[in-house]
């Protein structure tokens, strides 16, 4: 809560919170218009058994409740990735017990104020509002541009649907793998973003969706070679099969010496 705040380039991993706890990771509340999160990984999160009654504004990773309606929150290159929310209690009313779901958006939701959310990522992200990666209260709005999403979000046409690749998720790796990952080349330039989580430089004219800008320099080669199996006689040609698994054809080019 209060003033707000950058946080650029910042990791949250794997939190779990329970029991009261209305964002999964972070929660804005009240006068934290201005804040701005740039180059930011939110991973892993989950929140459960929250009791926000009157707002309801419980998420597995973000929350976005101001005070006043026309204070924004940035949200640009993030990655929201396989967060959870599963929010609800069990209370009783007129001596009837019953679950009560209070259960939003696992990426993103926002209950008052407004958002710009570009060039970031939501995948993998479960539970709540029809599993959308992004849920807009009818007292807030939004800005959703240039993003990279699994599920389509409603009046916000300006993003892409599909798979950025990850390069190794299960171990906390969300770089993209290049060739056919759908992050990249999506993103628009930003002024205040020209480089990523890395610091690597982002592209001048395209950028790639999320907090790591797509490196193929950075890219791991597995190289397998296999020789025939037969054993032949000195100066007798074999076959030998070489195969490579990572990088981009688009970008590099092999040179082999054997």
């Amino acid at each position: 809560t209060g003033k707000g705040r950058l946080m650029t380039p910042k990791e949250f991993n794997e939190i779990v919170v329970r029991r009261d706890a209305n964002g999964g990771i972070v929660r804005l509340e009240g006068a934290s218009g201005g804040s701005a999160f740039t180059n930011c990984l939110f991973a892993g999160h989950a929140s459960f058994w929250g009791g926000a009654y009157t707002v309801q504004s419980i998420c597995g990773a973000v929350a976005v409740n101001l005070t006043d309606v026309d204070d924004t929150v940035d949200f640009d290159h993030c990655t929201f990735a396989y967060n959870l929310n599963g929010s609800c209690h069990y209370y009783s009313a007129g001596g009837n017990n019953q679950w009560a779901n209070y259960s939003t958006a696992a990426g993103l939701h926002v209950h008052s104020g407004a958002v710009k959310v570009r060039n970031s990522i939501f995948w993998g992200n479960t539970g709540g509002a029809d599993e959308t990666p992004l849920d807009i209260k009818a007292d807030a709005a939004a800005t959703f541009e240039n993003n990279l999403i699994d599920y389509p979000v409603s009046g916000y046409a300006d993003n892409t649907i599909g798979d950025p690749l990850f390069r190794d998720a299960a171990n906390g790796d969300y770089h993209v793998k290049g060739g056919t990952s759908a992050a990249v080349g999506i993103g628009v330039p930003l002024a205040s973003c020209t480089v990523d989580m890395d610091g690597v430089a982002r592209g001048s004219e395209t950028t790639t969706a999320g907090c790591y800008e797509f490196d193929p320099s950075s890219v791991p080669f597995d190289v397998d070679v296999r020789f025939g199996e037969t054993v032949v006689g000195f100066g007798t040609p074999v076959t030998v099969q070489v195969s490579v698994e990572g990088g981009t054809v688009d970008d590099c080019d092999y040179a082999w010496d054997l």
